[in-house]
């Protein structure tokens, strides 16, 4: 489960920073082993609950940003796709630790404009895509703020 999680949120980051784009191939296929994986380790049926509801749990705590435009949807799915692996416990616990995560990528973020050296190397998360240049009007990879929530997660624990 651990492998698979991590897998995946390596293959969204490495898609967000440079594509900007999280494909849809990915999330699904992430939800439906995920499922698959806990319809058959979990008890059956109550491992398929788990497993939904921790995607309806990771969907929806991202709608709100969604509709408000400041994530895009792949991030919502990648979120939801977690969930299935991981839980609704775990995914909202996640969820708090990307929100952290993400205000620290964007504070990043300006520094980096105003020249600070020590961002310096933030440059490979807002500068590296296939086009030779990120349009960030369309805001930051949230991928790597999930990512970065996931491994806190897996450091730290549950917050609540």
């Amino acid at each position: 489960m651990l492998l698979a999680s991590i897998t995946i949120l390596t293959a969204a980051t490495y898609t967000d920073c440079t594509a900007r784009s999280i494909p849809n191939f990915l999330t699904v296929a992430a939800a439906a082993f995920g499922i698959s994986f806990q319809l058959l380790t979990s008890s059956g049926i109550a491992g398929f609950l788990f497993s939904v509801s921790g995607i309806l749990v990771g969907g929806l705590l991202l709608c709100l940003p969604y509709y408000k435009g400041l994530v895009g949807g792949g991030d919502v799915k990648l979120l939801a796709a977690l969930g299935a692996w991981v839980g609704p416990k775990i995914i909202f616990t996640v969820f708090l630790y990307s929100t952290i995560c993400g205000g620290l990528l964007a504070v990043a973020h300006l520094l980096h404009r105003q020249g600070n050296p020590l961002f310096s190397a933030f440059s490979f998360i807002v500068q590296h895509n296939r086009a030779g240049g990120v349009n960030l009007t369309r805001g930051l990879p949230y991928a790597v703020a999930i990512s970065g929530g996931f491994l806190t997660f897996m450091v730290w624990g549950e917050l609540l």
